[in-house]
């Protein structure tokens, strides 16, 4: 089944270059700041299968609607990275994140609890009402799985760091696979069980319960396995790790946002934590 088609677009953007920060449930400081923030996020973790997800942390799966229109009532578009498959419960206990993730992602039970999941924050956000519940209606972002899609992933074909869940080798999502038709869930009955049937289902989700949600996936600095942003060989070619990445990209199925964090901590966390000057490290 190819990718479905989709009318979302990112004219719901700022056309400036915009800023935003996490910030959790209730926040008063981003407001108090003065500043004209653009967007607020927050992780929806927890697992889909564990009884302590998202969906739990509001009644009715609601926690996502309501923080997305808190952060609607100071004009700041709501973006939540949805990062589920490191902490459902899987047959991989005690894995390394990379085999967990794979592992969970072709594990029948996980995949059918995790699009429904992922189903339930789409009707969440969405524009209609389900199980009595109305709709956030107005634009959001969701990253998916941001160091799996943008990093592990990519690793796993390119690199063979798949742990027998690859066909093959090379710049291609097929070549990853998936539980997703096969997952029982009927929403994605008939997308392949490759990483790219993965990208098309839940793009076809968001299609079918939230006409206002874009799409975002992750593109990590180590994606290519050569972590440019710490690799100080000025002979690595940047440009074309960028490609090989920004081409298996292309690939996955439809989205709209491509994202990079070149840093997660600001520098004052790695100081009191690490005892690292990170700033001087990355000036």
């Amino acid at each position: 089944m190819s990718a479905p088609a989709h009318a979302q677009s990112t004219s719901s953007l700022p056309s400036h270059f915009a800023f935003g920060l996490e910030a959790g449930p209730a926040d008063t400081w981003l407001p108090r700041s003065g500043v004209p923030w653009d967007y607020r996020w927050q992780y929806l973790a927890g697992g889909v299968n564990t009884g302590k997800g998202w969906e739990t942390w509001n009644s009715n799966g609601t926690f996502a609607s309501g923080y997305a229109t808190e952060a609607d009532q100071h004009s700041y578009i709501p973006m939540f990275p949805y990062y589920e498959l490191l902490q459902s419960n899987g047959p991989c206990t005690g894995c390394n994140e990379n085999k967990k993730d794979l592992t969970n992602l072709n594990d029948p039970g996980v995949m059918r609890a995790y699009f429904a999941n992922f189903a339930l924050l789409m009707k969440r956000l969405g524009t209609a009402s389900y199980d009595g519940v109305k709709g956030f209606g107005k634009p959001a972002i969701v990253n998916v799985e941001p160091d799996f899609a943008g990093g592990y992933a990519v690793q796993a074909v390119n690199n063979g760091v798949c742990f027998n869940f690859c066909t093959g080798k090379g710049n291609d999502p097929a070549f990853l696979k998936a539980v997703v038709g096969s997952s029982g869930m009927a929403d994605v009955a008939g997308y392949s069980d490759t990483w790219a049937g993965f990208t098309q289902a839940v793009a076809h989700l968001r299609d079918l319960y939230v006409p206002n949600v874009l799409l975002d996936y992750d593109v990590s600095p180590w994606a290519s396995g050569d972590d440019i942003g710490l690799d100080g060989n000025p002979n690595v070619d940047a440009a074309a790790l960028g490609q090989e990445v920004g081409t298996l990209m292309s690939k996955t199925g439809a989205h709209e946002i491509l994202f990079n964090d070149p840093l997660d901590r600001d520098a004052g966390q790695y100081k009191n934590q690490f005892n690292q000057n990170r700033s001087a490290r990355l000036s």
